[in-house]
């Protein structure tokens, strides 16, 4: 899987560590064959949610919480990689340079 998600974003390889965490998060949040459900209720008890798993890659808008005026940018470019370990926090790049985020509001398009 994580293969496949580098060759269809079209990302470089550096961001291999991305895909893969992102693969493992949702390999443990859909129901198995085994277990009839998932990985992650199996473990901890709770149902999990996936309302805000996205593809992998897609494009994104990071709100701007530094440097912020009334006249400037509220929004940032980025692309969406995948969800941030332990919070509701989500990993994403910004399109302007390759400097690797965690933000918490994001728009998808």
């Amino acid at each position: 899987m994580v293969h496949a998600y580098l060759i269809d974003s079209r990302l470089n390889k550096l961001f291999w560590g991305e895909a893969m965490r992102t693969t493992v998060y949702i390999l443990n949040h859909v129901p198995g064959k085994m277990l009839n459900t998932t990985p992650f209720k199996a473990w901890s008890g709770v149902p999990c949610c996936t309302d805000h798993i996205c593809t992998f890659r897609c494009c994104a808008h990071v709100l701007a919480i530094h440097n912020q005026s009334k006249l400037s940018d509220q929004v940032q470019p980025s692309v969406y990689l995948g969800p941030a370990n332990k919070t509701s926090h989500l990993h994403q790049i910004l399109l302007n340079n390759t400097e690797c985020i965690v933000g918490k509001w994001i728009s998808r398009l």
